[in-house]
């Protein structure tokens, strides 16, 4: 398996298998494991909220874990700003857009970017983590990645095909340090 998304990094699924990238996902809390990654996406609750909470995203042990954290990019409930000094103040090095608007298809699409809530806002947010000093991976339909122009600034990139897909990873040119 390329891809482990886990709700906390205490889950034996974190620690164990060949995982080459591990998303840590704290909002999967009570969302169907089948699909519970799918259904993030719907605004069922705020995604983001963990950003606010005052203890530590991961023990200092399980710090050593390389992994990325799942991020609602076009969260209206914080300033991109604050929320990417929040998590530098928590100690996050690495961020994915997830859940992503790359999730819906067809006239989903086009009212999320009417409200200006579409895949580029996403990826304008990506832009600004990684000029924050953030490591940042991408979560984006494979379709999508040859309309990308600035793609060697993510360390890799979840591909899928719509809900209940496969996630595999698509790997930058000139990258190999994930």
């Amino acid at each position: 398996m390329d891809v482990r998304f886990v709700e906390s990094l205490a889950d034996r699924a974190a620690r164990g298998g060949k995982a080459r990238v591990i998303v840590l996902c704290p909002w999967l809390k009570g969302l169907p494991p089948q699909t519970g990654i799918w259904v993030s996406a719907m605004p069922i609750h705020d995604v983001n909220d963990f950003v606010d909470d005052d203890g530590p995203l991961t023990s200092a042990r399980q710090r050593h874990l390389p992994y990325y954290l799942g991020l609602f990019a076009l969260d209206r409930f914080r300033s991109p700003e604050r929320l990417l000094e929040r998590l530098r103040s928590r100690g996050v090095e690495r961020i994915v857009n997830l859940p992503s608007v790359s999730f819906f298809d067809g006239r989903s699409t086009s009212i999320l970017e009417s409200l200006d809530l579409g895949f580029e806002q996403e990826l304008e947010f990506l832009r600004l983590a990684k000029l924050k000093g953030l490591r940042v991976a991408l979560c984006a339909r494979r379709s999508a990645l040859s309309t990308i122009a600035d793609m060697d600034m993510f360390d890799t990139v979840l591909c899928h095909e719509g809900p209940r897909s496969i996630f595999e990873l698509w790997q930058p040119p000139n990258r190999s340090d994930v």
